[in-house]
């Protein structure tokens, strides 16, 4: 009951807020004339008439949202023809929503998709216990829910194309990584978003996609925040003693994900 009306009461504040937005042309003017700072993107438009599926995306808003400005900024450096020599991927795919918006803004790259579909490793949790990055329950639970989750590994997988619109682009690897992406060793990054919880899985993708990522590119690092993964903040520590000085840019989402950018 709680989280109906909860749910009500969030969605209800989104579509007054448009709908003054649309009523009275509310703005703000900076620099000059014209110049727009408050404005209409993709995840604004909510009505009540959007259904329940759909706003569950705003439970983790900020991150969607975020993702749409950088690509707002990758598209000012970068003409189309340009952007179709580089990849996107995610690796921690889990139902595939957020691959979903990575493949819509980006229908000129290749994307490549990286996940098990069954679960951690058992070597992964093994080592997330043994550094005490993970409280041992909170793990078990996790790691339980991805194999409750509804259908085979197939079946998964079948889910999340079924969510691209640009499927002809996309490339499934199913495994642990990174031993599923050697064949992408040579590409060129422009945009990666890992979400693999783990200190030993999140190490490997920093480490694997870091040093091919485009100047003007960006790594969504999932869960640097959350305090349920201390892990995360390791593996981008020792990213960062190997490389150099990385600039960071924290977001406030569910996730507390932090964004690398070159």
């Amino acid at each position: 009951m709680k989280n109906n009306t909860m749910y009500t009461l969030a969605q209800k504040s989104v579509c007054f807020y448009n709908w003054l937005l649309k009523r009275y042309g509310l703005r703000m003017e900076v620099a000059r004339e014209g110049r727009l700072v408050t404005r209409e993107m993709a995840y604004d438009a909510v009505d009540d008439n959007t259904s329940r599926i759909e706003f569950d995306k705003y439970e983790d808003y900020t991150r969607y949202r975020t993702l749409e400005l950088v690509v707002e900024e990758i598209r000012k450096k970068y003409s189309p023809e340009e952007l179709s020599c580089f990849c996107v991927a995610e690796a921690g795919v889990f139902k595939g929503d957020f691959a979903w918006i990575i493949n819509e803004k980006f229908p000129e790259c290749e994307m490549f998709l990286y996940d098990t579909f069954e679960g951690f490793e058992k070597k992964d949790i093994l080592d997330e216990f043994n550094h005490s990055f993970t409280e041992e329950g909170k793990l078990k639970r996790l790691n339980g829910h991805f194999g409750n989750l509804a259908g085979s590994p197939e079946k998964r997988i079948e889910a999340v194309m079924s969510k691209l619109k640009y499927k002809d682009t996309c490339h499934l690897r199913k495994g642990y990584f990174p031993d599923s992406a050697n064949d992408e060793k040579e590409k060129r990054w422009i945009f990666v978003s890992l979400d693999m919880d783990l200190y030993q899985p999140m190490k490997a993708g920093l480490f694997y996609f870091w040093p091919n990522i485009v100047d003007g590119g960006f790594i969504f690092v999932h869960d640097y925040n959350n305090k349920d993964f201390w892990g995360i903040k390791e593996a981008v520590s020792e990213l960062e003693k190997e490389f150099g000085r990385i600039y960071r840019i924290p977001i406030s989402d569910q996730g507390g994900t932090i964004i690398l950018c070159k």
